[in-house]
């Protein structure tokens, strides 16, 4: 070969044609290489809130005020008391009105609710909630304490 010759143009485009076939076998991939792509997932909860109830004595400890959070139109109240030594609730005393999501409760309440409390004994309330839609959610406080002869009450 001679090194002042050119070479001939069918050489030249038969290595063009190579060229550009040899860069186009790898083209996919290294378009492939360069693609990117993503997904999102979102998932929405409503809020849950958890039923409550708070106590207050009323006035100079003839009632406790139940105010009842976590409820829906609340529209009926039922209470029930045990003793600590007991393990299941008495009767109950159902269909007290609630206003504002509070209710009250005295003494007799608690006495018709559980007739076996004594002058000094502390309770625990069930209280469950009637709420518009005829759900009933159940909710359960502690400590109330019945003294003075059973005339008085607090929490």
């Amino acid at each position: 070969m001679n090194p002042d010759k050119r070479p001939s143009a069918v050489i030249l485009a038969i290595g063009v044609f190579c060229l550009t076939v040899m860069l186009g076998i790898g083209g996919p991939a290294a378009v492939a290489l360069w693609e990117q792509s993503s997904s999102t997932t979102m998932t929405v909860r409503a809020a849950v809130t958890t039923p409550a109830v708070t106590c207050t004595t009323l006035g100079s400890n003839d009632g406790v005020r139940l105010t009842i959070t976590g409820v829906s139109n609340p529209t009926t109240v039922s209470v029930a008391a045990k003793l600590p030594t007991e393990q299941n609730y008495g009767a109950g005393v159902a269909g007290l009105a609630v206003l504002n999501s509070v209710v009250d409760v005295t003494p007799a309440t608690l006495v018709l609710a559980k007739p076996t409390i004594a002058n000094n004994d502390v309770v625990s309330l069930r209280i469950a909630v009637t709420q518009a839609n005829m759900n009933v959610v159940t909710i359960e406080y502690s400590y109330v304490r019945i003294f003075s002869n059973r005339t008085k009450i607090h929490c």
